[in-house]
């Protein structure tokens, strides 16, 4: 019984090593911290701009690979600062395709730093270590509500 736990234990910290310092070590882009260095944004030109929506794909469409320390700069085309931006990211570059497909989440943190908004642009940038793909919405609030609050009840 003391063989088998011992076995167990070795492969335990073997696993944990190979999870945890292996990837931080194999990813020349990241730092001592797990955070990425600076790199000057490549342009998105080609998302689409409809109103007071910035989408830089559409949700079955072909996301942007974002590998580590990848900056974005987004050309919104929305003519404001003032928006709301929310970034997607997945494993796959169309998280819904396939059975069951992969999926995809709301990002967070690290994930996709907003790094900069004006009135024609955003950067996001991959802080960490992880190789993604990337889905960006940027909304300008130009909706106006009914006088009833945006239930339009009274």
């Amino acid at each position: 019984m003391g063989i088998l736990i011992e076995r167990r234990s070795r492969w335990l910290v073997f696993w944990a090593l190979v999870t945890t310092v292996v990837p931080t070590q194999a990813c020349s882009e990241c730092n001592a911290s797990g955070s990425t260095a600076a790199k000057a944004p490549i342009v998105v030109a080609d998302g689409e701009s409809t109103g007071t929506l910035y989408e830089s794909a559409p949700w079955d469409g072909d996301w942007l690979f974002f590998p580590p320390g990848t900056v974005y700069r987004f050309e919104h085309g929305l003519g404001t600062e003032h928006i709301v931006v929310q970034a997607y990211v997945a494993f796959e570059r169309r998280p819904f395709e396939g059975d069951p497909p992969p999926g995809a989440a709301q990002s967070a943190g690290d994930l996709s730093l907003l790094e900069a908004v004006t009135a024609d642009t955003f950067d996001l940038r991959n802080n960490t270590c992880a190789e993604l793909y990337l889905r960006a919405v940027a909304i300008a609030p130009g909706v106006t509500l009914s006088e009833g609050g945006a239930g339009g009840a009274r």
